[in-house]
Formats: C-alpha cells, structure tokens, sequence
C-alpha cells in the first residue's frame, strides 16, 4: 500500500494562480516607467540621468528589503507580507500622481515602490518552491509568467492612459487596480504544504508520523558556500544589464526617430516574447538541470546586446525585444529553483533574499551608469558594450558553480 495518495485538487496550483496575478500586477505596472519617462522629465525640466537615479534607489531598496522580506516570508508566511507589500507599493504609485521635485520623486518611486516589490519578489518564489520539486521549474515558470504577461500588456494600457489623462492620473489608475487586486490575491497564499497536511506535488500523508518540515542549508551556511557567492555575483551582473534596458530601452528607441506607439509596442514585445521564455527555460531546467539553463539564457543575452549594438531599424529592435525577452524572462525563472537545487527550501526565502540583494546592486547602478553615459556621450553604445562584458562574466561565474553534494 502506497504512503501517500494524490488528492482530487491540489492546492499548490491555487498558489501558483495567485502569485500569476500578483507577478502581472507588480512588475507589470513597474515596467512601465519607461512610458512615463519623457512626458514627466519633460514637465518637470529633470535630465535622463536625474531621472535614472529613481529606479537606481527602487532596485537598490528591493535588494536591502529582499533578506527581510525573506525571513519573514520563512517565519509567518507570503500572506502577509504580500498583502502589506501590496498596500506600500499603492501608496507609492498614489503619491507619484502628485510630486513636483526630485526628492519625492526618490522617496515616492524609489523608496515606497521598492519596498512594495521586495516583499512578493521573494516570498512568491520562495513558496512556489516549497510546493513542487518535480515540477519546480515549470511552476516556477508559470508564476514568472504572470510577469512576462504584465509586461506585455501594462505598458500598451500606460501608454494610453497617459495619452487619455495624463501622466498624473495614470498613475493614480495604477494605484486603485495594486490595491484591489494584489491585496485580494494575498488571501489566498499558504507558506508550504507541511501546514495543510501535504507533501510537494500533491502527496497526502496517509498514516504515521512523519516529518514534514523541510530539509536544506541555515542562512549562515550558505553564506560560507562557494556556490552562494557565484550565484550571486552572476545575478548581480545578470540585473545591471536587464534593469538598464528596461528603463533605457524606450527613450533609445524614440532617439532613433521611432514612433512612441512603436516604441511603446517593443517595450511590450519584451514582456510578450518573456513569457516564453518563463514557461519552456522553466520546463527546461527540470529536465536537463537549472544550473545550465542560466547559462543558456546569459548566453542569448550575451548574444542579444551583440545585435543591440548594430540595431538601427524598427525590425532590428523587435529581433532585439526577441532575444532579450527570451534571455531575461527565463533567468528570472530558473534562479530561485536553482538556489533551492545548491541549498534546499529549509531558509529558502532569507537564502534567495540575499542573493537578490546582489542583484538588485547591480540593477541599482545599471539604470544610473546607462543614464549618465547618454548625458556624457549622447549615445547608449558604450553602455551596450559594457553590458556585454558583464554577461560573459555572469557566464564564468556560473559555470564554476558545483551542485550540492
């Protein structure tokens, strides 16, 4: 007689729709910066470079929050600090409708905005994990979706929200639909399945008793493995590049007399081509390993700042928007089931919390370096050229780190 059996409907899958949502949500809605970009720096009289500083400030405080957002995610679950990260970031969007300098747009954008994405970053990862082990990288992939499908879809609606209403009352839009939708999506988050009386993947405890508490690395072992400051320099180098484009990206493709529709709509393909790369890099990395599909991925990212550096034509940059979606959607799926793969799920959400700090230090200083090499040179080639660079490092980085013995 078999231990476990498989309930008609397992929960996990409730969890995985829920963090879809709350993903789509989040950075849908962040990834529309580079919408608002031109029309508010340009009412305001503030320079690329001023204006780069913000999400400099947001990834940076994403990253500082990660570790905390980790622990308590580890101790009291993703519920609640989904539902009041939610609520901070609603604040900040609310509060950008109504700034006039540039130090509320830092504290707005990058301070309250940040701290409202550090939270769900970490901890809907994190749990996705600790539901599947089989399939961890294709749930992995499906909630990294909800991402991709918010890029896809949040900055076409910003950008006629703002031809309609205007930058302010757009952002004040983005407000409502965070609050109602990302705090209704909590409610239905549980930390692991241990707490419902199920094993990962859907296994029901049939008799005995045994431990369900899950196995892994402390937080103060990982942080002396070799393979935790690997993972972590690559995905510094990883986030320096990404976060760059995706606020560059569009007033690069304006400075080449594109369209701001058209513009608009690459930006979008990112997100759309992403979540591709989300699923299929997700379904991958189970099957053939998660180490090696970050590395495939930082090598189509590699490649795609090749082709950026020669991209000159509206068709060039939706080659570009190709490879690059591909590249940056499938890495943000398979990093976290790659640190649960090197040190367990035990302190999962504090050990992957630190590991997005580094990133978000990288993604802190791309935007701001990108920004300032355009204000000092009038052109973004020199810093496509670095990104480059970085992701043959990221390559090297990853390819030294050894599994778990």
């Amino acid at each position: 007689m078999n231990e476990y059996t498989k309930p008609t409907f397992f929960y996990g899958y409730i969890i995985v729709a829920a963090a879809f949502i709350i993903l789509l949500l989040m950075w849908g809605t962040l990834r529309t910066f580079g919408v608002f970009l031109n029309p508010m720096s340009t009412e305001l009289g503030w320079t690329r470079a001023m204006v780069s500083g913000s999400p400099a400030i947001c990834s940076l405080v994403i990253g500082l929050f990660a570790i905390i957002a980790g622990r308590l995610n580890d101790r009291f679950g993703p519920r609640l600090v989904v539902s009041i990260s939610g609520l901070v970031m609603g604040v900040g969007y609310l509060l950008m409708s109504r700034m006039n300098t540039i130090w509320q747009f830092y504290l707005f954008y990058g301070v309250l905005i940040g701290l409202g994405l550090g939270g769900p970053n970490i901890a809907l990862s994190s749990t996705v994990v600790r539901w599947f082990v089989k399939k961890r990288g294709t749930m992995s992939g499906i909630v990294q979706a909800g991402s991709g499908v918010g890029m896809l879809i949040m900055p076409l609606v910003a950008n006629q929200l703002i031809l309609v209403h205007g930058w302010r009352t757009s952002y004040m839009l983005l407000a409502l639909i965070v609050f109602v939708f990302i705090v209704s999506a909590s409610l239905f988050l549980k930390l692991d399945p241990s707490r419902m009386g199920l094993q990962p993947d859907g296994g029901i405890k049939k008799k005995g008793d045994l431990n369900l508490k899950p196995e892994g690395s402390s937080f103060q072992e990982a942080i002396y493995a070799k393979q935790f400051w690997l993972v972590s320099m690559a995905y510094f180098l990883f986030l320096f590049c990404v976060t760059a484009i995706m606020v560059h990206l569009y007033p690069h493709a304006e400075d080449l007399d594109i369209p701001r529709s058209i513009a608009a709509k690459i930006l979008a393909m990112i997100g759309g081509i992403s979540i591709i790369g989300r699923f299929f890099i997700g379904s991958i990395g189970d099957k053939v390993g998660h180490r090696l599909a970050v590395i495939i991925n930082l090598s189509v990212l590699a490649l795609s700042f090749l082709w950026l550096l020669i991209a000159k034509e509206i068709w060039m940059l939706y080659v570009f928007a190709g490879l690059f979606g591909i590249a940056q959607g499938g890495l943000y799926t398979v990093i976290a089931p790659l640190v649960a793969d090197l040190f367990g799920v035990r302190s999962h959400g504090t050990i992957f919390g630190a590991v997005n700090l580094s990133g978000s230090l990288g993604g802190a200083f791309g935007p701001f370096m990108a920004g300032y090499i355009f204000d000092k040179t009038d052109s973004y080639q020199p810093a496509f050229f670095i990104f480059i660079i970085a992701c043959i490092a990221a390559l090297f980085s990853t390819m030294s780190i050894k599994s778990r013995q």
